[in-house]
């Protein structure tokens, strides 16, 4: 196993000329990068994936962090710890597999997810992320030589980030509108938006 960080995400540049627009547009890609031999690896992700997990690396609020803190939570509460996320699956170009390797005391366990959801997991909790030998060998590269031991400036994940929060200021500003607008509606109103609840729901009239 090799040990791997996150270099940058990869915003919608690849691969465009194999995907539909819409695919293109929501297709990210994370770049891996060993350190030591001064390798990297892409790992393809949608942009639902790719939001929280660079808002974890900034280390900023987002409401879909939210089920990582619920999980760091729950190792906490019951003694037990992550000893790392590692990243596995078929040297055929398979899917990947990601394990979590949890531990409480001399006991010992694994659970299966997505490569993202343990990603950003790793990222949150600031544990290790390896990659199966093989896996590195055959679908990594060599990153040119000019760029071992520099950090990457994270252009995509600071790009990204940038994006959201705009997205999140225009939801929070719409959010304190509707609740102004909200407390102005009459109980009339509020008993007619009832009554269309019903009807749809059980596809007929009151």
């Amino acid at each position: 196993m090799k040990r791997v960080q996150i270099a940058d995400i990869i915003p919608p540049i690849l691969h465009k000329a194999a995907m539909s627009e819409t695919l293109y547009n929501s297709h990210f890609h994370i770049l891996l990068q060993e350190p030591h031999e001064n390798k990297g690896m892409l790992i393809g992700i949608d942009k639902y994936e790719a939001r929280p997990m660079a808002m974890v690396i900034k280390d900023l609020n987002y409401d879909r962090r939210e089920i990582y803190q619920l999980f760091a939570q729950l190792l906490k509460q019951t003694d037990m710890r992550m000893d790392g996320v590692y990243i596995v699956g078929s040297t055929s170009g398979g899917p990947l597999e990601t394990k979590i390797k949890l531990r409480k005391s001399r006991e010992t366990f694994e659970l299966f997810c997505r490569p993202s959801d343990g990603i950003t997991l790793a990222l949150h909790t600031q544990s290790p992320i390896y990659i199966l030998n093989e896996m590195l060998d055959l679908f990594g590269f060599n990153l040119p030589y000019k760029y071992k031991d520099v950090d990457a400036p994270q252009n995509g994940i600071n790009a990204l980030v940038g994006q959201l929060e705009k997205v999140i200021q225009a939801y929070e500003t719409e959010l304190a509108n509707m609740s102004q607008k909200a407390g102005k509606i009459s109980v009339q109103a509020y008993a007619e938006a009832s009554q269309k609840v019903m009807e749809y729901v059980f596809n007929k009239k009151g």
